[in-house]
């Protein structure tokens, strides 16, 4: 990764100087001195204003000297610094890992976001690796976990139990994992949950019916109408029997936020947003303007942050 900065450069324009102002505004003194008393004496000072200064009379006014400002060449050429190699881990046996899905999150409770990634091994094997931060952009050694986990499957991450520690949620077809955060980038054994998603393509951790604890949201690719299973958490870091909504659409990835600031999660394609309205099945879709989706809506394609800074979430879609 590398990291660019663009700069910022302030123009300064000036209108007049003081001292102009004070030349081209005599005091009230000064020009009760040089009054004319006489009809003779205000007729020369008239004749000799139209010589000096033309038929208006307007006088002369001094000039503040224009400001020039050179600015640097622009420049496309942004880029970030240089991104050293970082390992995903090594197994006991020697085996090297790939990355296949990561997430941030800060996974000891230091208060610096670390990285948690799926990696499989060179004989298919699936691991989670946890490279905890030390705060400047490095990490120390990989921790490595091993999960059941296949390639269709999704991850994610936040603190279940509100230790300030971030667990772990892997969503498999008809199942979701929770591994639980210890100690070190290390988690407890993953406890199942079963539920009615068999081909999941989303899935949020967030409150989804206002009791202020985190649940696991998980959203099918399709069906007549497509579920959107709630497991509902307690605070304690375990799930109780899901919850089932549904919407009207198909999609291949999705977020699940809230983007209408109504407090319920909604669902979010690469094409389309699916408003929760609080009852069993979500709005009709509206799709998103000027959206081809040229590129594709595999894992990935759309996200949904604040990107403008206006304390509203944006949709990013790749297209």
């Amino acid at each position: 990764m590398k990291l660019f900065s663009v700069p910022i450069i302030s123009v300064l324009c000036i209108c007049a100087s003081a001292e102009s102002t004070q030349t081209a505004a005599p005091s009230r003194q000064r020009l009760r001195a040089f009054e004319p008393r006489t009809m003779q004496q205000r007729s020369a000072v008239s004749s000799h204003i139209r010589r000096t200064t033309g038929a208006s009379g307007a006088s002369a006014r001094p000039m503040a000297t224009p400001v020039v400002v050179t600015l640097p060449p622009s420049t496309i050429a942004v880029g970030f610094q240089a991104a050293p190699h970082i390992s995903s881990g090594t197994t006991t046996g020697g085996s090297s890992t790939t990355p296949y899905r990561t997430v941030l999150g800060d996974f000891d409770g230091d208060g610096k976001m670390d990285v948690a990634s799926v990696v499989q091994d060179i004989d298919g094997n699936f691991l989670i690796s946890v490279l905890l931060s030390n705060g400047d952009g490095t990490f120390q050694a990989p921790v490595l976990t091993a999960v059941t986990f296949a390639a269709n499957d999704l991850l994610a991450a936040a603190t279940l139990n509100g230790d300030l520690k971030w667990d772990i949620v892997l969503v498999h077809s008809n199942s979701v994992d929770v591994l639980i955060s210890t100690t070190g980038g290390n988690f407890a054994a993953a406890v199942n949950y079963p539920d009615s998603i068999p081909t999941p393509v989303a899935v949020g951790l967030l409150d989804g019916n206002g009791d202020s604890f985190i649940d696991v949201i998980v959203a099918n690719a399709n069906g007549t109408p497509a579920p959107v299973s709630i497991l509902p958490g307690n605070g304690s870091g375990t799930l109780g029997p899901e919850v089932v909504q549904h919407y009207n659409g198909t999609m291949e990835y999705g977020v699940i936020a809230d983007v209408d600031g109504d407090t319920r999660p909604d669902l979010v394609s690469a094409t389309q947003v699916f408003l929760n309205n609080g009852t069993s099945t979500y709005s009709p879709g509206v799709d998103l303007t000027g959206t081809s989706n040229t590129c594709g809506a595999g894992f990935g394609s759309v996200v949904v942050a604040d990107v403008t800074d206006d304390g509203r979430p944006d949709v990013i879609s790749a297209d």
